[in-house]
């Protein structure tokens, strides 16, 4: 399992992360259990530029990958 704040903060980190850990998966055939990858899937704002990034990177990855993940999400706030 690993957390989406694994990945780190910065877009350039999060894609060497994302592909370390792609890598792993391949060599180990293994699942990757990605936590609170809402993070990841929020819709994009124009206000937030280095998240657009962050997303835009993330889903590229995923993308140019052969690995479907399981993406545990938090969902909306209750109350």
């Amino acid at each position: 399992m690993l957390s989406a704040g694994d990945l780190g903060l910065d877009p350039t980190g999060i894609e060497e992360s994302l592909n370390l850990v792609l890598d792993m998966v391949s060599k180990w055939n293994a699942v990757l259990l990605l936590d609170e990858a809402d993070v990841f899937l929020e819709a994009r704002s124009s206000n937030d530029l280095e998240r657009n990034k962050m997303v835009s990177i993330f889903l590229r990855v995923l993308v140019s990958s052969r690995f479907l993940p399981h993406l545990n999400l938090e969902g909306p706030p209750q109350g």
